[in-house]
């Protein structure tokens, strides 16, 4: 069963971040879809 997490920087999902460096960082919001969505608007 798919629960539809989502993991995302506030700007752009995580998995599409292409790293410049092998020990590049990020900000990290891990949650569920709907509320990662609201809190990528906020960062908007």
């Amino acid at each position: 069963m798919r629960r539809g997490g989502s993991a995302t920087n506030g700007r752009i999902r995580l998995l599409d971040v292409a790293a410049a460096t092998p020990h590049q960082r990020t900000s990290v919001i891990l949650g569920a879809r709907e509320e990662t969505d609201l809190i990528g608007a906020a960062y908007s």
